[in-house]
């Protein structure tokens, strides 16, 4: 997924200035996929030379821009989401380094593994929070909701995986010691 896939699909939620944006983006899909301000600001400039989004006049005072999705940026997102797509590849460094882990003591990977675990379980919470918060009762959902929804269950899946293989990997070490 291109960066600017990501960011035309948060402007689907209406116009906004770039910092807005950033602050939509990070609550609505930053549990999986995360951006910088000022990468989501080079991208801003980069979609509006394409004519995918574009400035529109502030409802406030404010000098700050905000940009809206074109038209033009809304077929790119249609096509976009019509293509195939393939799964994405696992490149995690905690893997590799459990995997060369004999050059050093088990205590170095077994800290390291704790750390980690709490680190998923932290975000584990804050995932469970916001699915109380703002999905009480997924069962009910309109289509539209399921869709906001999806990206929060596949974050709470991704990160009570990582919590299992950690206690995993942890239990299994620990045995054969």
């Amino acid at each position: 997924m291109a960066l600017s896939h990501a960011i035309l699909a948060t402007l689907l939620s209406g116009p906004a200035s770039g910092y807005k944006l950033t602050k939509r983006f990070n609550a609505a899909i930053g549990y999986f996929w995360q951006a910088t301000h000022q990468q989501i600001y080079r991208e801003l400039t980069s979609l509006e030379e394409q004519g995918y989004v574009e400035r529109v006049p502030s409802s406030s005072p404010s000098t700050e821009k905000r940009y809206a999705l074109t038209s033009e940026g809304r077929d790119a997102l249609t096509e976009w989401i019509m293509q195939p797509s393939e799964p994405g590849v696992l490149r995690e460094d905690l893997l590799l380094k459990v995997r060369a882990g004999s050059l050093v003591p088990p205590e170095v990977l077994l800290a390291e593994l704790h750390r980690r675990r709490a680190l998923h379980a932290g975000r584990l919470a804050v995932y469970r929070e916001l699915q109380e918060r703002d999905f009480p009762d997924p069962q009910r959902l309109t289509y539209e909701q399921r869709l906001l929804y999806l990206p929060l269950l596949g974050g709470l899946m991704f990160e009570a995986n990582n919590v299992a293989w950690c206690d995993t990997a942890i239990a299994f070490l620990q045995e054969g010691m």
